[in-house]
Order: C-alpha cells, then sequence, then structure tokens
C-alpha cells in the first residue's frame, strides 16, 4: 500500500506541475491508528513532491529570487497520503480506553468496522459480517443500513432541526460519532439500544501527545437496531445530539455541564431531566413518523396530558407539544432551545427568556396548543392525525348540593401547563353554549401546593361537519364565564381547561406525587352538558315514565400484542334518567344473575340482541365486571377467539376496553355493547344499552 501511495504522489507531482490550475490546496494523512488527529500539508504554492524512504520534500519556486525553496517532512509509514478529503478522525471513548482497537483479537477493532461521512460502526468480537450484516440470536442488522440511516438522521438534525452549527462543532466537524454494535446488554438479554457520549481522547501526532475531548456514542443489540422501523435509532442518536449540544458548547466555553440540560429540576439541579427522553421521541418522528399516532406512547399521552408540562411519568409520551413550538418558531426552534439552555434552568425558563415571554405570555401558548389537540390542528400532526380526533376526555363529577354544577375528578386534575378537554353534548348548531367557570385551588381532596400560585385558562372549541376547527375566546379569570356561537353544522364541540399558574417553578424528577400541584375546577353548563359526567341521583317517583335506551359511545385504540386499553365513560346521566333509577341504585348494579323485582343488573349483549347474564373476564370481581368478545359482537370466554374485552367499574361506570394480543386489525371498527338493566317492580325491565364502535388504528 505504501508503494502505491508513493507512485500516486509522483504521478500527481508530474500532473500538478504541468497544469497549476489543478493543483490541490492540502494533502491529509490519514494514520491506521484512527485515534490520531489527520495531519494537513499545505500545498499552496508547492509545485512538486519528491521523497526517499524517511522524508518527504515539497517545492516551492521562488520567482524574485528564481530559486527552488524545499521543505522537508518526515514520511510517515503509518498511515496513508490522501489528495481528496480524508475521513474524519476518530476519538477513543474513555469507557473503551483499554481496547487494542488494532488487534482484531479485540473485542473491538478497526477490522471489523465500517464507515460513513459521520459515523464509524463497530461490531463486537463474535460477530460475522456477512453480506454486510451481523446477526445474532435470530435477529439480523445491516451495517450499511444502520448508517445510511444515521446519514439520514444527521441531515435532519443538523441541516433542519438545528442541534449542531456546522463548522463551529468542535465534536463533529473532524470527528465521528461511534457508533458500538454488542450482542448483549447488561443483563445478558438481546435488547440494548442507549445513545449519549463520554469523554475520550485523540493523538496529537506532530507532538505525539493526546487531548481529552468529547465524543457521540451510541450503542444497539441486532435486535433493537430494527426496532420500529428505525425510530429507536433516531431516538437513541437524538440522545447523542442533545449531548453534543453540551459538548459543543461546552468546548468553546470551556465549560460542559451550563448547557444541554445536563441536570435536573430538583432543588440544587439535582434528579433526572425528562426533557431529554420527550425530545428524543419528537427528533426521532421528525425522521420516521409512521407510528405518531399509533404507538402506545400515543395512547398513553392521551390519558396523561392533564399532568405538568415537565413530568417525568409520561415523558416518552411527551412529543406532541415540540409540534406546535416548532409551528410558531420554526422547524430548528427545538435545536435552538436545547443550543439556548443556561445552567440551571428548564425548558419553560429557557423558552421564556429566549423569546422575551412572560408568564402570562407562555400560559396562553399553552392554552393554544392544549385546543389545538382536540383536532390536532397542528403542523406536521393535522394529516396524519385525522382519524385520532376527539381522542380526549374528562370525568367530572357532580358537587353535593348543586343542580348542575361539576368538578373535575382529583384524578384527571390539571397540574402546571397540563389540560383537561371536556367532551360536550346536547348543544345545538347556530346556539350559544357558555360555562360559569369557578378555580377552586386547595379545595378538600386535591392536593395543596404552591395554592397562591393558581392561575387556570379556558375556552370552548368546536369542529363543523367539514372538518374545520373553530376556537372561542380565552378565559383567564378565577371565576368568570366562556362562551361561543357554534356554527350551524357542528359535530363536536369541547372546553379546553389548563393549569396556568401565575409564577413557574420547577418540577423536580422525583417519582412522588404527593408534591405535584393540582389545580382543581367548577364548571356549570347551559345549553350544553358534559359527556361521562357523575351525577349523584336521587330516587325517582313511583310513577316516573321509564324507557330502554341505546347509547352510542366511540373509541379508538391502536393495534398491539399487549393487552391495552381504553378508557370509555358510559353515561350515568343517559341511563338513570331512562331507567328512572338512582345512583345508589346505579352502584349496586349484579352481575351474574338474571333480576329480581328492583335490582339493577348487567349483562353482556351479544349480536343478536340476547343477554348474557355471566362475566366472562378472569379479572372480574365485586366493583369490576367484564366480558370478554367475538369481532362479530358475541360474548365470548378468555380462550384468544374472542379478541375483545370490556370491564366496567360499578362505582364510576368507566368501562376499560381492550384487545387480547395482536388479534385485532388496523383500519377495523368492531361493535361491542353491554346493559344496565334495571327490573322494575311491577317485573318490567328496562335496558340502557351502552354500545361501543371500537375503531382500530
Amino acid at each position: 500500500m505504501r508503494k502505491m501511495t508513493m507512485t500516486l504522489i509522483m504521478l500527481w507531482a508530474v500532473c500538478f506541475m504541468a497544469v497549476a490550475q489543478d493543483k490541490p490546496e492540502k494533502m491529509w494523512i490519514q494514520f491506521d491508528d484512527r485515534f490520531t488527529e489527520n495531519e494537513v500539508i499545505d500545498l499552496k504554492g508547492v509545485d512538486s513532491i519528491g521523497f526517499s524512504k524517511s522524508r518527504l520534500y515539497l517545492y516551492k519556486y521562488d520567482e524574485v529570487r528564481n530559486v527552488v525553496r524545499q521543505t522537508v517532512k518526515t514520511f510517515r509509514q503509518n498511515g496513508d497520503y490522501r489528495f481528496d478529503e480524508v475521513q474524519r478522525a476518530i476519538v477513543k471513548p474513555s469507557g473503551y480506553r483499554d481496547v487494542d482497537f488494532t488487534k482484531e483479537s479485540s473485542q473491538w477493532c478497526f477490522q471489523r468496522s465500517m464507515e460513513s461521512e459521520h459515523f464509524i460502526c463497530f461490531w463486537e468480537n463474535g460477530l460475522e459480517l456477512k453480506n454486510n450484516s451481523v446477526s445474532y440470536n435470530g435477529s439480523t442488522l445491516n451495517v450499511k443500513t444502520l448508517l445510511s440511516r444515521g446519514e439520514e438522521i444527521w441531515k435532519n438534525y443538523v441541516d433542519e432541526q438545528g442541534f449542531l452549527e456546522v463548522g463551529n462543532s468542535p465534536s463533529t466537524d473532524t470527528h465521528k460519532i461511534c457508533m458500538f454494535i454488542v450482542k448483549t446488554s447488561w443483563d445478558g438479554s438481546d435488547w440494548r439500544a442507549d445513545g449519549s457520549g463520554q469523554d475520550g481522547t485523540i493523538t496529537i501526532p506532530a507532538s505525539g501527545e493526546t487531548k481529552w475531548t468529547r465524543v457521540g456514542l451510541f450503542h444497539c443489540t441486532p435486535r433493537a437496531a430494527n426496532a420500529e422501523g428505525g425510530h429507536t435509532v433516531a431516538h437513541e442518536i437524538g440522545h447523542v445530539f442533545q449531548f453534543l449540544v453540551s459538548a459543543d458548547l461546552g468546548a468553546n466555553a470551556g465549560n460542559y455541564s451550563s448547557y444541554g440540560w445536563q441536570w435536573g429540576f430538583g432543588d440544587h439541579a439535582s434528579g433526572g431531566c425528562a426533557w431529554w427522553e420527550s425530545c428524543a421521541q419528537w427528533q426521532a418522528y421528525q425522521v420516521y413518523p409512521a407510528t405518531l399516532f399509533t404507538s402506545g406512547y400515543y395512547n398513553e399521552y392521551v390519558n396523561s396530558a392533564y399532568k405538568n408540562l415537565l413530568h417525568e411519568d409520561y415523558r416518552y409520551a411527551n412529543y406532541f407539544v415540540q409540534y406546535y413550538w416548532t409551528q410558531l418558531y420554526g422547524k430548528d426552534f427545538i435545536g435552538k432551545l436545547w443550543r439556548a439552555t443556561r445552567y440551571p434552568e428548564d425548558p419553560v425558563e429557557t423558552f421564556k427568556r429566549m423569546k422575551s415571554l412572560s408568564q402570562d405570555d407562555f400560559n396562553k401558548i399553552m392554552f393554544d396548543y392544549a385546543c389545538r389537540t382536540t383536532t390536532w390542528d397542528i403542523d406536521g400532526l393535522r394529516e396524519r392525525g385525522k382519524s385520532s380526533q376527539n381522542a380526549f376526555s374528562t370525568i367530572l363529577k357532580h358537587v353535593e348540593g348543586t343542580d348542575n354544577t361539576y368538578q373535575v375528578s382529583e384524578e384527571q386534575c390539571p397540574q402546571n401547563y397540563g389540560f383537561n378537554i371536556i367532551r360536550l353534548k346536547g348543544f345545538e348548531g347556530g346556539k350559544t353554549v357558555k360555562v360559569h367557570f369557578k378555580g377552586v385551588a386547595g379545595t378538600t381532596g386535591f392536593r395543596s401546593v404552591k395554592t397562591d400560585k393558581a392561575g387556570w385558562r379556558y375556552g370552548f372549541v368546536a369542529q363543523t361537519e367539514e372538518g374545520s376547527t373553530v376556537y372561542g375566546e380565552m378565559q383567564s379569570d378565577k371565576e368568570g364565564d366562556a362562551e361561543l356561537v357554534l356554527p350551524e353544522n357542528t359535530k363536536r364541540a369541547w372546553l379546553v381547561v389548563t393549569g396556568a399558574p401565575t409564577e413557574h417553578w420547577r418540577h423536580p424528577w422525583d417519582d412522588d406525587a404527593s408534591n405535584d400541584e393540582q389545580w382543581p375546577y367548577q364548571v356549570t353548563f347551559e345549553s350544553c352538558s358534559a359527556q361521562g359526567a357523575i351525577r349523584n341521583y336521587g330516587d325517582y317517583p313511583s310513577d316516573y315514565e321509564r324507557k330502554d335506551v341505546t347509547v352510542r359511545l366511540d373509541a379508538e385504540l391502536i393495534a398491539a400484542n399487549d393487552y391495552s386499553g381504553v378508557n370509555v365513560p358510559y353515561d350515568m346521566d343517559e341511563i338513570s334518567q331512562a331507567l328512572g333509577i338512582s345512583t345508589a341504585q346505579m352502584k349496586s348494579v349484579k352481575c351474574n344473575t338474571s333480576g329480581s323485582p328492583g335490582q339493577v343488573i348487567f349483562a353482556g349483549v351479544n349480536a343478536d340482541g340476547s343477554f348474557n347474564y355471566n362475566t366472562t373476564t378472569t379479572s372480574s370481581t365485586e366493583q369490576l365486571y367484564g366480558h370478554w368478545f367475538t369481532t362479530k359482537g358475541d360474548v365470548g370466554i378468555y380462550d384468544g377467539k374472542a379478541p375483545i374485552y370490556a370491564e366496567m367499574n360499578t362505582q364510576d361506570y368507566i368501562c376499560k376496553v381492550g384487545q387480547y394480543p395482536g388479534k385485532l386489525v388496523s383500519g377495523n371498527t368492531y361493535i361491542i355493547r353491554q346493559a344496565i338493566i334495571y327490573v322494575h317492580t311491577d317485573g318490567k325491565r328496562y335496558k340502557a344499552i351502552m354500545e361501543v364502535h371500537l375503531k382500530m388504528k
């Protein structure tokens, strides 16, 4: 190889003496030990190159003195001389300091590596490369594909998201990100995927000394590399870029720990940073958006959006708000947000400082975001979210001693910047819907945390039959009114409420709900009512006119290989008013009986309308009644042939409707029915049938 290289130098020297305009300005030395900075030889003004066994000679003609001047350099025997631009050098991660990468017998070596422009990928000793792929425990990873994905991710994270500044990135302008394909994780399983970075060293060829710097680092097993169509890889590389923010800004400022949220949000910057996971999810979805609304994290978000914006519980599911922020401030806003970090700020503080926002300004932004999630009226989500509209629901409970006032449940009470979306019913297009709102921070049954900082934002949203969204005026009074004149062709309507503290404070990752703030409120509606509200009904008069009723309830669920489900509130208002039974009677509902006069009983309804009075889920209890259903809507048992379950809690009439792993088909809608039956004292039966239309995604 060295002989070939020297021959090329001789040929090149002859060529560029003849054609001056084609002369390259630089020559690089790329060393066999890639953990060495590439050496650059300046060729400006050089007319020819000569060499001996140990020396390299550069010749320049001095026109003024009419002489040829010679520069002598050592001829390197441990690398390649190149006229084309060389590969970036490699920083040796500190965790691999004891590995000799030049020996093929080592756990890691250059012989078992492959490179792209910005990445070098090593595969562990024992993994054999065949057709550019390595396999372990039945899983195969194509190394070229992994590198190709890496470059696709790089382009998006740098050119569009703005996490790095090319030309001002000490960690990546001349160095590569290191990928390591491992056989197993620390626990011996075949699943590992992680990304971040480490301190590392690189040798300076002129002096032979090593310098410390930082390097992006990624690990995965063959199994993990293929997960979610590349999303898992993109998520972990997202963490690499988050790390590189602190690496670059810290190198330029001489202080790594003050940038890129390398700290938590507890006392004295203690604890973890949930925002790392939330943003890595969002970053990955910019490259691989296929599962944006179909992964299990989507359901988790729908069920957790009332929590603090920076809450640790739903950190992997909290990847939607970033879409709205980039709609407001540009595609690269999240990258800019990361690069604008200053110790010990959290993302809200950084956001407000960047944009010179008051607390009221930020509360307005978060309210507008919450309103738009009703129909996903947000850039990047609008089209993909069409089949996921009207996904949120909120349970309200009747306030004792009032006629028509309801209070948010403790389980869904909004925290700082969290939100509730209350589905409405009983409205008329063209009419005005109204609500009287009252914030009741610190009321009995809710946590009292900094109640002097309590605040809310609230207002109506409506959607027409054609799909357009209409937004009502935002209100912020602790006690006040909101209203909206509905379009004539209104299809859906909601009340949106956000937690809007008058002062911001940091949310620590402490896995302790006892110190999480809550902003409870009460609402009284006019010309509409809330779906799924829980009211305490008293006894009805003996001559009350009872009737049968069927209530259609729409629900959405992601088809998955698990027992996941979605909460569907059975309409206690409809049940009580149709059957003429009190709340106490509803809660006394019995199962596994055909009923006797005066009883309220629970039954599954077959497709032909017949009733099954026995529960069929093995998890049914004295307060949880359930059935398995076939795809045709008949009551079945737990045998895999009846892949839909529905279990109703008798105390709040919330029914969890879910799936048997891998049995339901995305795109299909399945109809199941359960009934509450009142056997009147005269023996006549009145039926309230809850008909659930379960749309699979």
